[in-house]
């Protein structure tokens, strides 16, 4: 009667042993529900085209006017300023004449205005042809500038300085670079003309190049 009351027991310590021992590598992952896996999520937004860079906008060069008469600006020697943008200038005139009085002629072809240079080179004693710093003397330098900016009444250089820095002419013609700057010129009516007061060109360059 005893070995068949523990019989059951020992039954019971068998099956519980049994199932204790099954396959150690099979994880039992009962909470796992299907379709819930872990997905690497990929995006579906497009890179923004690039910006159309646009060029910088093109700076529209102001026209330079070939001559400014300012008559409330008044120079040391009393006269109007006068700014002669000879760099704004159509090619100028530029020759060299023969003859028993060659002289050097440059002046613009502009309209509205006129401005012309002589240098005469045997007119004067003060100037011969040579470089160097002279004063706008047609008598005695044979240097004459003259102003017409109304293309109507002229006037002359009387005062100033005239550089000549580049001048010489070849078998009778004009010779290049030609370099001559004017400063300082006080403008007075050429004689004899009804031209009335004065003017004055702070600076005005004559360059041509080769």
């Amino acid at each position: 009667m005893r070995t068949l009351r523990i019989f059951p027991i020992l039954l019971v310590i068998l099956v519980i042993f049994v199932a204790g021992c099954g396959p150690s590598g099979a994880a039992d992952d009962s909470s796992a529900i299907p379709g819930t896996e872990a997905v690497t999520e990929v995006s579906t937004a497009t890179d923004a085209p690039p910006t159309e860079t646009q060029p910088p906008p093109t700076e529209t060069a102001i026209p330079v006017a070939p001559i400014e008469i300012d008559m409330e600006q008044l120079a040391g020697d009393g006269c109007p300023l006068v700014t002669l943008n000879s760099e704004s200038w159509g090619p100028l005139h530029a020759a060299y004449s023969t003859g028993s009085d060659p002289f050097y002629q440059f002046h613009d072809n502009e309209s509205g205005f006129y401005f012309n240079v002589e240098l005469y080179t045997v007119y004067g004693s003060g100037w011969t042809g040579q470089t160097g710093t002279f004063k706008p003397d047609c008598n005695r330098n044979g240097i004459c500038i003259y102003l017409v900016p109304d293309d109507v009444n002229p006037y002359l250089a009387t005062a100033g300085e005239v550089t000549i820095t580049s001048l010489g002419e070849e078998n009778g013609t004009l010779k290049k670079p030609v370099e001559i700057t004017m400063a300082d010129l006080t403008m007075k009516p050429v004689p004899g003309s009804k031209s009335e007061g004065c003017y004055h060109i702070d600076e005005v360059s004559i360059m041509i190049g080769e």
